[in-house]
Formats: C-alpha cells, structure tokens, sequence
C-alpha cells in the first residue's frame, strides 16, 4: 500500500471480477510499452497532486469503474495493467488494455462542476498503483493549469490514434499477424506471462478463442509456445522478423483478416 488515507472503494459484485484470472508477471515488471505522451500524463497528474493520501495500491481484480457508475473521482494509473470493457455491438467486450497514464473516469468529467456516469468497465489485470482525485479537485485543477490541461489532451490524442489503428488493424492485418505482435509487445515490456486471460487477449485481437488457440499452435513451428499464461520464445529475433507483414501474410491469412 501506497497511502494509508482511503480512497473510494474500488470493490464490485462478485459478478463484475474475474475469479479465473490467470498467472501474471510480477507488478513491477513493465508488462506494456508506454507511449511517451501517455507516460507525460501520469507525470502531470503526479505533479499538481503530490499528496501520498491520494495513492494505494489496488489487487488484481478490483474494478476501478463500472458503466453506469457515478464518477466521483478520476483515477489514473501510475503503475500495472487494466483492462478496458464495454458494449460494443450489443456485446461486452475487452476494447483496450492500459497502463500507466490511462486515466478512469476522465471521459465524464464536464463543464460547470457537473460530473456524469462511467461508460467503461476499468478492471485491474496486475497489482494496479492508483491517484484517486475527487471530481471537484480534478476539474479545478484542469481549469487552472493550462500544463496539465494541454498534457492530458495530448495523452488522449495519443490513445484515441492508437485505437483507431487497432480497430484499422483488425480490418485489414492478419490475424496471425496480430498475435505475433501482441506477443512481442509482452516481451518486449519485459514480461513472459500473458498480462490477460486468453479469452480477454482474443477480445482485444478482434479474434474467436478457437481462433486464437489455432494461431498459437501454428506459431509453434516458428519458436513461439505458450503454455497456459506463460510465453516461452528462445529467439525473440525470428519473433520479431515474424511481424514483417511478408512473411505472414498469405492467401489464408487475408481470409482471416477481420476474424
């Protein structure tokens, strides 16, 4: 624990939390690359809100928001991984996975000291260190400092680009060729355990889990195993030159492209 000061709870209904969660690498590992500008906007918050009592560290599993929500407080993330979850298409769905920098409850915030509802379910997937800012403080605090103001619009840009390319990516690159990448970025935050349950790694892939599970047996034959959550991959090298589009992209794959 961060701050011994409580902070608005982050419990749900036993319903809302996974109980299946699968094996995760350890808090402190850098199990997602961060953007720069997204790493700026924990920095600021950090900054105009140094206070120790606005922190704690919250378990895998709690929920920081939940649709429909009143949002009362913003909480940004400054350490682990969340998960993002919505209605999409009429289903509830994994839309984004997160680190430090992601910032709950932001999106409704209004003008006027008004405050409005969660959209999107905000699930802490590691250990997970939060700012919890009341409402109040957070919109002061926007309006008076065109610094944070300016560093938090570029953190959302940044984010809002990204997904657009996600969403892109699921159109038109292969299947497979997202899993390989995704893999990779895990590596390459420094993690070997898969941050999500399969299912949830699925939903963000734009993919089936019979899909998923069909991709990571033929990934075997390149090098890459993944035994329950644990990634193992002895030449991250021929991992990497598998995510030059080329050499995945077949006649088969583009068929799979928006699976």
């Amino acid at each position: 624990m961060l701050g011994a000061c409580p902070v608005e709870s982050v419990s749900a209904p036993m319903s809302t939390v996974q109980t299946d969660l699968l094996p995760c690498a350890p808090h402190d590992a850098a199990c997602l690359p961060v953007d720069p500008a997204v790493e700026a906007t924990a920095a600021a918050w950090e900054r105009v809100f140094p206070d120790p009592a606005l922190r704690s560290r919250v378990p895998r599993g709690a929920v920081l928001a939940d649709p429909g929500m009143p949002v009362t407080a913003v909480k940004v993330c400054l350490g682990g991984l969340v998960l993002i979850s919505g209605q999409m298409a009429g289903v509830f769905a994994p839309v984004e996975q997160a680190g430090r920098g992601y910032v709950a409850g932001l999106e409704a915030l209004g003008s006027g000291g008004e405050t409005g509802l969660h959209r999107w379910q905000v699930r802490a997937v590691t250990p997970v260190d939060v700012l919890t800012v009341p409402a109040s403080r957070a919109l002061a605090a926007l309006a008076a400092d065109p610094v944070l103001g300016l560093t938090v619009l570029a953190g959302l840009t940044r984010r809002l680009h990204d997904g657009l390319a996600a969403v892109e990516a699921q159109k038109h690159v292969p299947a497979r060729l997202r899993l390989a990448r995704y893999l990779l970025g895990v590596l390459d935050g420094g993690s070997r355990v898969l941050p999500l349950p399969k299912k949830d790694v699925a939903g963000l892939l734009g993919m089936t889990q019979q899909s998923l599970s069909r991709l990571l047996r033929e990934l075997r034959q390149d090098g890459v195993d993944v035994q329950g959550a644990v990634i193992r991959c002895d030449d991250r090298d021929r991992l990497r030159r598998l995510c030059d589009p080329e050499d995945l992209w077949s006649d088969k794959d583009f068929a799979d492209a928006g699976d």
